[in-house]
């Protein structure tokens, strides 16, 4: 009766230790990525991004909803990007707030001019800042100065 006892103190205990284990574990690959984030400038300051560059066609005006219902389409370019960041203002009087910079940030491109590096990765070079119109779809954009083959 005492080995089994002694037995099922133990085996508490190690389930105790394997879930502090297990949450350990997964707050720490939580945590991670936002700890690897780079700080990125806003405008004036050019940042480089590397990525995956891509395109899509999006719902424009009259209603930004939907092209089959009669809104324009328009072209928007993108980089995925391999690494987060977070995007802070170095100027107090800016009105970039600074953004979490997530999986992708839309770059302001000529429409053809980057056709021949589509879906390869990419360094984008230019400056951010905050969306303000229904034509950004991403919290942070780059006006774009250079991209090039990584």
């Amino acid at each position: 009766m005492v080995m089994q006892l002694i037995q099922w103190i133990t085996s508490i205990q190690l389930h105790r230790m394997h879930v502090f284990l297990l949450t350990a574990g997964l707050i720490v690959a939580a945590v991670t990525p936002l700890l690897a984030a780079r700080n990125l400038s806003y405008e004036p300051e050019t940042v480089n991004l590397v990525g995956i560059l891509h395109r899509e066609v999006v719902p424009g005006p009259p209603n930004y909803e939907n092209i089959r219902a009669g809104d324009r389409p328009e072209t928007v370019w993108f980089v995925t990007l391999h690494e987060q960041g977070l995007a802070q203002s170095n100027d107090s009087s800016s009105s970039n707030v600074g953004e979490s910079v997530s999986e992708r940030i839309q770059l302001l491109l000529p429409d053809d001019q980057y056709n021949h590096l589509l879906n390869q990765k990419v360094v984008a070079s230019g400056t951010l800042f905050d969306a303000h119109t229904v034509h950004h779809h991403t919290s942070v954009l780059m006006f774009v100065t250079k991209v090039q083959t990584y």
